[in-house]
Order: C-alpha cells, then structure tokens, then sequence
C-alpha cells in the first residue's frame, strides 16, 4: 500500500537524514516504527504523508489503484500527534472536536449530518466514560485527550492511522488506556497502523511487526521477536540493553 524504494532526504549542505530506505507497508499491516530521538522518525513520517519529498528514490502509495494527488491520499490517513491535539480552543466540546475530523478542520464550523454526529458518538463511547461528549475539551486530562483525538481520527474510516508518540507524558495508567484503545484499532484488521515510539515498553501484541531506524538508516524490519534484540539495541545505544517480555510486553533495562 506504500512502498518507500530507496529514500534519501538530505539538509541543505548535503547531510543526510534519511539514507538510502526502503519499507513496505501492507494493507491492514500494523508496524512500530522506532527508533532514539533524533533517530529520523518524524521526517520519514513526513515522506509517507507526502508533506516533503525525498531528495532520492521514491514514494508509492496505492489502495485499489496507485494515488498520484498528495491530497487524496492525506484523506484517507488518520494522524494523532500534540501539535494538532494543542491546537483547539478552551471550551470546544468534545462532540465538536471528534466531528471536526469529518472536515479536517480544528473546530466545528458547519452542521454536521446526522450520520456523523451518530458516528462521533459511538467513537466517544469507545475512548470515554459514558455521557462526556458535552464536556470541554480542554478540562480533560492529557490521556483523555489522546483518546479523544484518536477517536477523531477514526472517523472517516482511515486506511492508514499514524500514531506518533501518542503516550508521550502520560502516567502508567493513562497510557495503558490509550494503548488498550489502539490494540482495539489494530485488532479489527481494516486499518494499516504505524505506531511511533522509543519505548520498548509501549509495544503491545497487537504489533507483529517493527521498523527500527537509527541515524536515518534501516537497522531492521520485519518481526518484532527477531528487531528487538539486546545486540542490536545495544549497538544503537551504545549500552548495555537488556530485553524481557513479561505477560506478552516487552521491557528494556540498561545495565550499569
């Protein structure tokens, strides 16, 4: 469904940030992308959504037929990250914020049909306790408004989802909420997933596979059990990394 043929991006000067990738994405696939900060992460997300082009190789992107107009395909992406989430005014509701979503718009500027108001409620209901969709928006706690936005982004039935840093800042147990709302999305099999992340510990089952990208390069991609190993890790950290998986997750620790 998008296929990356050997990318590069490079500064102005000649630096490379992204050097010489290639990735495929299934339909319905569900992948981490991950990787250290400053790993290139944010600017291959940018390439695959088509906001910058890569200075080498190529981007596909096809559904039932290949996509050439960028604003066709941004249609059919859902993406969660704080630079839109930070972006809605105090007092907006939450009904309104999710039903923007139908419009690409932040906030609600035109009546909404009744089968989108009907739809932004049953997203609601999945990601909130019952009866909040009348609350403001900004009275909700940093976990609640990730699930919020996720909801958002459902709403016109995504064939990618793009989840970048979606647990960032959150407590133990608001990002066990919002993992438990994307594990639902990956499950159901009709949305293509990318989960961004450089927590080990945010990794869920519902992820078969990972691309993991250190210094704009490719270190590995495929199954999740054979990218997440201690010699690899170590290697990009440059520290001693242990891997466990306790009750299915996985956890990192850096020996001393």
């Amino acid at each position: 469904m998008i296929e990356l043929d050997n990318v590069s991006l490079y500064f102005p000067g000649g630096k490379k940030i992204i050097n010489d990738v290639s990735w495929n994405i299934g339909e319905r696939e569900s992948w981490v992308l991950f990787g250290k900060n400053g790993s290139g992460k944010t600017k291959l997300l940018e390439m695959i959504s088509g906001y910058i082009s890569p200075s080498n190789g190529s981007v596909r992107r096809r559904f039932s037929e290949e996509v050439y107009d960028l604003r066709d395909f941004r249609k059919r992406i859902g993406h969660v990250g704080s630079k839109v989430r930070d972006m809605f005014l105090p007092g907006e509701r939450i009904i309104d914020v999710v039903t923007s979503g139908y419009y690409g718009s932040i906030g609600l500027y035109e009546d909404p049909e009744k089968f989108m108001m009907e739809k932004s409620m049953t997203l609601i209901e999945s990601a909130l306790p019952p009866h909040r969709e009348n609350d403001p928006f900004s009275n909700l706690s940093d976990g609640e408004k990730q699930r919020v936005m996720i909801a958002r982004s459902m709403v016109n039935e995504p064939s990618v989802l793009i989840l970048d840093e979606p647990c960032e800042g959150l407590d133990l147990a608001a990002r066990e909420d919002v993992l438990s709302l994307i594990d639902g999305i990956a499950a159901a099999g009709r949305t293509s997933v990318i989960y961004v992340t450089h927590h080990v510990e945010e990794i869920t089952e519902a992820f078969r596979n990972i691309f993991i990208i250190d210094e704009g390069k490719c270190r590995f991609k495929g199954d999740i059990e054979d990218g997440l190993s201690e010699s690899l890790l170590s290697d990009i950290y440059k520290r001693s990394i242990r891997i466990m998986k306790l009750s299915g997750r996985f956890h990192a620790m850096v020996e001393r």
